[in-house]
């Protein structure tokens, strides 16, 4: 029988009392996938969806009459929050360790059935969301009553993260895992800045994914607007300082630039102050529960990697931490943030 939403919402505040660090998400819970994502988004045109995490606003979305019974519910919260949000509780270079390890593994004995499935249900994603599916299915495993040996996630996790010096095994993710997940449960971990992806939908055999490049959306977004006669540089200025009224992060006293200032513009604020979450959190101040998030882009030209010897293994300084290096990128990389504006966040001064 088909869950209600009463029923998803008391599940996820038990959740939420097990993994403490679970409760800093928003949780969207509506009866029909159509509610969620629109009328088109039927299961004859998408298939059926389950859920999904977008990291930008911190928001999980499940869909109640979806889900056959209680278990399937539970696994779905642990495969978003546990495994899409969890992974996010490493730093950016952590992350990128642990999902390096994962697609070197992809032809390890019980992961490579498992890749052979995301291969086949994510083909058109890059190897590195796939090596995330692989994490968040994973984390459906989790069980809260299971005791973890911390030492011995901890050794998985440098052995085949940091050092390399072996591949990863089924036993060294679902150690991984288990290691985020306590650390949820006991609040040692928090979830740290990332250039984020959205993971819309949990997927099911044959769902498409058509979300169109950040510069389209903007594009498309600010034409509207010209139609509409309300696009930013069509509203009347106050006369004073030039650039006055770009936007600004008041937290770098920088004014954002190009696309991203086109971006916050159209969003029509009054107040020009946009920040991270954790930028509003370091200043003693609070992004209101629910508010949704405004994604920027920025690019990287370099980066800071452990340096190697000759044999390709981590140089280690006096306190056995691995020495790192500034390395220009061959191909430089766009990330996404997500900021909030100053009206959605409380604690701030006047501006």
């Amino acid at each position: 029988m088909a869950l209600s939403i009463g029923q998803c919402q008391e599940l996820v505040r038990e959740f939420c009392s097990i993994y403490p660090i679970a409760a800093q998400i928003a949780y969207r819970i509506r009866n029909t996938q159509e509610e969620l994502y629109g009328q088109e988004n039927t299961k004859d045109n998408v298939g059926t969806i389950l859920g999904g995490f977008y990291p930008e606003q911190r928001q999980a979305d499940f869909v109640a009459s979806n889900f056959r019974d209680t278990d399937e519910f539970k696994g779905t919260l642990r495969h978003e929050v546990l495994g899409h949000f969890g992974i996010n509780t490493f730093t950016a270079d952590e992350k990128a360790g642990v999902l390096t390890a994962i697609v070197e593994a992809r032809d390890q004995p019980v992961l490579r059935g498992l890749w052979r499935k995301l291969d086949k249900l994510y083909e058109d994603q890059p190897e590195r969301i796939r090596a995330e599916e692989v994490f968040a299915f994973t984390c459906e495993a989790i069980r809260p009553d299971r005791p973890v040996d911390q030492i011995e996630a901890k050794k998985s996790y440098r052995e085949v993260c940091v050092e390399r010096t072996r591949p990863m095994t089924e036993r060294d993710l679902s150690n991984i895992t288990c290691m985020v997940a306590q650390g949820m449960h006991d609040r040692t971990r928090e979830p740290q800045e990332h250039p984020w992806v959205d993971y819309e939908m949990r997927r099911g055999d044959n769902m498409e994914n058509d979300k169109k490049p950040f510069h389209e959306t903007v594009a498309e977004k600010l034409i509207e607007q010209l139609k509409q006669g309300i696009a930013p540089w069509q509203k009347p200025w106050e006369p004073g300082e030039v650039g006055a009224n770009m936007p600004l992060n008041p937290t770098t006293g920088k004014r954002y630039k190009g696309i991203n200032a086109l971006q916050l513009m159209s969003e029509g604020r009054e107040d020009q102050r946009w920040m991270t979450y954790k930028q509003a959190a370091a200043v003693d101040a609070q992004v209101r529960k629910g508010e949704k998030g405004t994604p920027i882009q920025y690019w990287k030209f370099s980066e800071d990697q452990n340096k190697t010897d000759a044999a390709g293994k981590p140089i280690l300084d006096s306190r056995g931490e691995p020495v790192k290096e500034t390395v220009k990128l061959e191909r430089p990389r766009v990330f996404f943030a997500t900021v909030f504006n100053a009206e959605q966040i409380d604690g701030l001064l006047p501006q």
